[in-house]
């Protein structure tokens, strides 16, 4: 399965050295749950605040996995 969209980040946390868990609400599919591999580099750091706005891509083998996010 897989999305694109543009949602609102309403929560991170760290998972690993480099990934972080995204809570966002998307604009047409709810509130998304996913995995962002490499975003606490120093290039990706910036934008995962809680209040931005982003745009985004979800892929899943199915709908209730937990999947991950290209943003």
């Amino acid at each position: 399965m897989e999305f694109s969209d543009q949602g609102i980040i309403l929560r991170v946390s760290p998972f690993g050295d480099s990934s972080l868990v995204a809570d966002i609400f998307t604009q047409d599919h709810g509130l998304c749950r996913g995995l962002l591999y490499h975003a606490n580099s120093k290039k990706n750091c910036g934008f995962m605040a809680p209040g931005n706005k982003v745009s985004l891509v979800w892929k899943a083998k199915n709908s209730e996995q937990l999947g991950h996010f290209k943003i």
